[in-house]
């Protein structure tokens, strides 16, 4: 008689063997689905576009004045913007060839 790999010998991966990147990737998709849905359900996207578009606050019946969501909005990107720029201006100076020439 001839012997044949039978359809169970396959090779047995431990969870603890997987890679751990994976688990990681895994775990954070998880989080970030599970906050979506959270947010949709409050309703949180439209919310969020009526404060920035319209200047209503959220769960009132009240609003602000134009010049003040002039002045929150240009709060936010100078935030923003600054924030982007540090983090260039750090990666720049950190690479050794590039902060011999500054």
């Amino acid at each position: 008689m001839l012997a044949f790999a039978s359809p169970r010998c396959y090779i047995r991966t431990k969870l603890s063997e997987t890679k751990p990147y994976m688990k990681k990737l895994l775990t954070a998709i998880c989080i970030i689905a599970s906050t979506l849905l959270i947010l949709d359900s409050f309703q949180a996207g439209p919310a969020l576009v009526m404060f920035l578009m319209l200047g209503i606050i959220p769960g009132t019946s009240t609003s602000l004045e134009p010049g003040a969501m002039l002045q929150i909005i240009a709060l936010i990107a100078g935030f923003t913007l600054s924030r982007i720029a540090l983090a260039a201006f750090v990666g720049f100076m950190s690479n050794p060839s590039n902060a011999q020439r500054a």
